[in-house]
């Protein structure tokens, strides 16, 4: 998964299409948070926050976020922050509505009752143009 990740990483950054946001404390010369993001047709698809755990108690992780959000407001290309996958508490502070990230529909195509419910569908359709 690594090199994948490597290899997917490297072909997308030469496009600009992946950004990597560090926070690092100058001095120690030490990453407090980092953030890996894919960018693509104006939004930018917020993938892997992480942050070092020795600063936790700082909130690394958050104060690159914000950074990142501030930027992107800037940021005429950008016209959606995307918190992708996940439900922590964190992104309900900046949302301003949520959206499934994958909607899967199953249907046994043999099934009568589909039949019955595309036909009804059918005839719905047809009536509202014959109005």
């Amino acid at each position: 998964m690594k090199q994948f990740v490597r290899e997917v990483v490297a072909k997308y950054e030469d496009r600009g299409n992946v950004i990597l946001s560090l926070l690092v404390e100058e001095k120690l010369q030490d990453v407090l948070a980092y953030q890996l993001d894919w960018v693509f047709q104006g939004i930018r698809y917020h993938w892997k926050p992480t942050f070092n755990e020795k600063y936790s108690e700082y909130s690394p992780s958050k104060i690159l976020l914000l950074e990142t959000i501030r930027q992107c407001f800037q940021d005429p290309s950008i016209r959606e922050f995307n918190f992708m996958r996940g439900e922590s508490q964190y992104k309900n502070q900046f949302a301003n509505h949520q959206e499934p990230f994958v909607s899967i529909s199953v249907t046994n195509h043999r099934s009568v009752r589909l039949k019955g419910q595309n036909i009804a569908k059918l005839l719905a359709g047809l009536r509202s143009t014959l109005k």
